[in-house]
């Protein structure tokens, strides 16, 4: 399959097909955008989920969605309970998964 992809799309964009490697801020910016927080508070690895504003059992839903369709990896709500930060979210997912 990697062939194909490299085929159609040129080397240089082969990483648009390959969903297991993404960069560390756009994966932020996306968990930022996903649940919709203001663009004047300031949201990083440091930031601490369960402070969020209505950070609830749906945006542990929100999350389980976000990381299965942008990296390919389905977490469980169990992997969960012990998130903190987005920094602790980025090491059950794997910091494998990252560049």
């Amino acid at each position: 399959m990697w062939f194909w992809g490299w085929l159609f799309m040129g080397c240089n964009n082969y990483k648009i097909l390959n969903k297991n490697i993404m960069k560390i801020d756009d994966f932020i910016m996306g968990l930022k955008e996903e649940f919709e927080i203001d663009e004047s508070v300031e949201f990083n690895l440091n930031t601490d989920l369960n402070a969020l504003k209505g950070f609830d059992s749906m945006s542990a839903l929100i999350i389980i969605s976000y990381v299965d369709e942008h990296i390919g990896i389905k977490l469980s709500a169990d992997q969960l309970k012990s998130l903190t930060t987005v920094q602790s979210l980025i090491e059950i997912i794997g910091k494998d998964k990252f560049e």
